[in-house]
């Protein structure tokens, strides 16, 4: 249930994306790229993602981008239309990706 939920995150309908679900289930199992760490809000206890290198915060994963932009890479092959995910990020991710496997 969890993967279907993420599907819809990433802009799919998990129904008519079914080949694409491998996407989504890669994105939540996404370790956090270098420097971004897990934090919760005093006030709300919502959870948010703040990277101690640049001072930048997110209310969503770090990589939900990326793996939304794979998502849409992915189908546009099918209507020919491209959309590229950017490249330095994707570096980073995979990277993190691979430290962890």
């Amino acid at each position: 249930e969890d993967v279907f939920e993420y599907a819809k995150v990433l802009g799919m309908d998990p129904e008519e994306d079914k080949e694409f679900l491998y996407l989504a289930r890669e994105g939540l199992k996404a370790p956090l790229p270098p420097g971004w760490k897990p934090c919760q809000d005093g006030s709300s206890g919502e959870m948010y993602y703040f990277n101690f290198e640049t001072g930048e915060s997110l209310w969503d994963h770090p990589c939900d981008d990326y793996y939304r932009k794979l998502f849409e890479e992915a189908k546009s092959k099918k209507t020919g239309v491209s959309h590229k995910a950017d490249s330095s990020f994707a570096s980073s991710v995979n990277s993190s990706i691979a430290k962890h496997n």
